[in-house]
């Protein structure tokens, strides 16, 4: 198979960027690295504040990642060690292993082979005494029939998390 080699640059910023964002941006970057509160600076708390007023949340958490944002949310719902969270098997890899750094064991869940997401006909199979959370994955822009999920969760009093990071 012959490799093909391109000289293209690929930027971290698209290269037609409108000047007003760009001076944004350019400001952001310098007074982040003039702080000293380099990480957790007032921008991500004024971030969090503006994500609360737009969605009427009482809290929001400002997050690196998709695997930080499932650390934190499971962190949040209480899942710990001998707990069980239903997910999806076809999924991205830190999902269960999210769920394993908790010491709690990833129950998977098979998917339908249509969507490609979480087959919710599935779920009540899975749950056992110690099952605290069940967390579906929408992926390549087909959601879990989460109406469905959600009726399962609260028949069982279960806590839901939606991960919704691969999405096109």
């Amino acid at each position: 198979m012959e490799r093909i080699m391109s000289n293209k640059n690929v930027f971290f910023f698209p290269n037609k960027l409108p000047s007003s964002h760009e001076q944004f941006i350019r400001q952001a970057v310098f007074n982040s690295g003039i702080n000293n509160k380099f990480i957790l600076n007032d921008n991500v708390e004024q971030l969090e504040k503006r994500i609360c007023q737009k969605t009427g949340a009482a809290a929001a958490i400002a997050v690196h990642s998709g695997t930080g944002a499932i650390s934190v949310a499971l962190r949040g719902l209480g899942v710990k060690q001998g707990d069980e969270v239903i997910t999806q098997g076809f999924c991205c890899q830190p999902v269960a292993s999210e769920i394993i750094n908790l010491g709690a064991k990833p129950v998977f869940t098979d998917i339908d082979s249509d969507t490609m997401v979480m087959d919710a006909n599935l779920i009540e199979s899975r749950i056992t005494k110690k099952t605290k959370a069940i967390l579906p994955a929408h992926l390549f822009s087909n959601m879990v029939d989460m109406k469905h999920v959600n009726s399962i969760a609260k028949k069982y009093s279960l806590k839901v998390l939606e991960d919704a990071c691969v999405q096109q």
